[in-house]
């Protein structure tokens, strides 16, 4: 049996403002070509379908147009999809009861009882082939309840056991559909997790890993002896310590600047009874980003050195120069290419507005995402670290949000 792993596709997502839509129907048409030319029998993907809880009409659109194309091929017999931390649960579930019946299986809220996240494939013969532990995103709520007096550090120890214990529940019911037979169980999982033997985690744009100490992190070592185990959330593609039996297949388009170097990919398992052989297939780049930096002669330089291809470009400005409209300036020397400037990092405007920056500004007058911008300064965070830390931001305003509109 051969399956296909992917995630974090965040259909309906944009970079300053430019739709990423022409690239997400690129790769889906590529991801539909190679599905049918290598004849894989099924397709996992572990979570963030969508950018948002909202996804606009065309990224809908999108989506359910690349399910029916998949139902279409042969060979192809299931495809499951779990909820990630950025799609709706209840979207995702709503047309759950008609999706199964072209063997589509979707997980998108937590289920009460963790044995109803165990879905049995079966082969064009009616046979047992894989069981899969279809764990989506884990919301607090989901795995712990709360006692007041409790500190933070109890909070997030309890949601490390809340976790572990919904794993373990979810395998132990597919063992117990196994019993003896030797068919092998894959598991998902959409959440951040390490190794206590190698805590480093690849850093990008798509990692944004800004928790304190150990906050948040799942340890790799709880989790059930699963034969593979498919991740998402993170955006580059990578296993999880040495352990090629859990890995993160990253996402399928460069989806930040701090991204522009990877070669994304999806991840391949082919198995022989309960043994997984793994590889990957990359991903062709279906928009080209790049980061320039430097002075104006030096930027200029780098743009003269691009290929003929369109570019999206950040710019990140270092010279020592005041230039009084750098956009323009840049632009013109891209006139009659097919580059575009997405964003400019002007350091010497930035010193140069801090500088004259109100000191009487009253909170009164900002909203939230502008006092993090001011936090941001004052404590002279670097320009190179603050995207991700302006996203985690966002992420965590629209879990809050998110969480005062279901107690509502």
């Amino acid at each position: 049996m051969l399956i296909f792993h992917t995630a974090d596709w965040h259909l309906g997502s944009q970079l300053a403002n430019h739709r990423r839509a022409p690239e997400h129907q690129a790769f889906l048409r590529w991801l539909l070509q190679q599905i049918a030319n290598h004849q894989a029998n099924a397709l996992i993907i572990a979570g963030d379908v969508f950018d948002t809880t909202t996804p606009p009409t065309y990224a809908q659109e999108t989506y359910f147009h690349f399910l029916s194309q998949l139902a279409d091929l042969p060979h192809f017999r299931h495809a499951i999809i779990v909820a990630g931390n950025h799609d709706s649960p209840s979207f995702l579930d709503a047309p759950a009861p008609m999706l199964s019946h072209l063997n589509i299986h979707v997980i998108g809220s937590a289920k009460a009882n963790p044995a109803d996240e165990v879905i049995v494939l079966k082969n064009e013969f009616g046979e047992d082939e894989l069981i899969v532990c279809a764990v989506p995103y884990l919301r607090e709520r989901d795995v712990r309840t709360s006692q007041a007096g409790e500190s933070q550090s109890d909070k997030n120890q309890k949601v490390i056991q809340g976790t572990a214990k919904h794993y373990a529940e979810t395998f132990q019911a597919a063992c117990a559909i196994r019993g003896e037979r030797q068919i092998p169980i894959v598991g998902t999982g959409h959440l951040f997790c390490t190794s206590t033997k190698n805590s480093h985690i690849e850093q990008g744009d798509g990692v944004r890993e800004l928790y304190v100490g150990t906050l948040n992190r799942f340890p790799v070592e709880l989790f059930p002896a699963f034969d593979y185990l498919a991740l998402g959330h993170l955006h580059i593609p990578q296993n999880i310590h040495s352990n090629q039996l859990i890995r993160y297949s990253g996402s399928p388009i460069q989806m930040g600047f701090g991204e522009c170097t990877q070669q994304k990919s999806i991840t391949t398992i082919q198995f022989e009874r309960t043994t997984p052989k793994l590889d990957t297939l990359s991903i062709p780049v279906f928009q080209r980003l790049a980061k320039l930096s430097g002075c104006l002669k030096e930027i200029q330089q780098q743009i003269a050195d691009l290929p003929d291809e369109c570019v999206w470009l950040e710019i990140h400005y270092t010279g020592a120069e005041h230039i009084a409209d750098l956009r323009t300036t840049l632009e013109s020397r891209l006139k009659n290419t097919p580059h575009n400037i997405l964003k400019i990092r002007n350091h010497h405007q930035r010193e140069y507005m801090l500088s004259q920056q109100n000191e009487t500004e009253s909170l009164e007058n900002l909203d939230i995402y502008q006092v993090f911008e001011r936090c941001l300064d004052a404590n002279h965070i670097p320009l190179e670290q603050r995207p991700e830390l302006q996203h985690r931001y966002h992420d965590a305003v629209k879990t809050y949000q998110e969480s005062e509109f279901h107690q509502s």
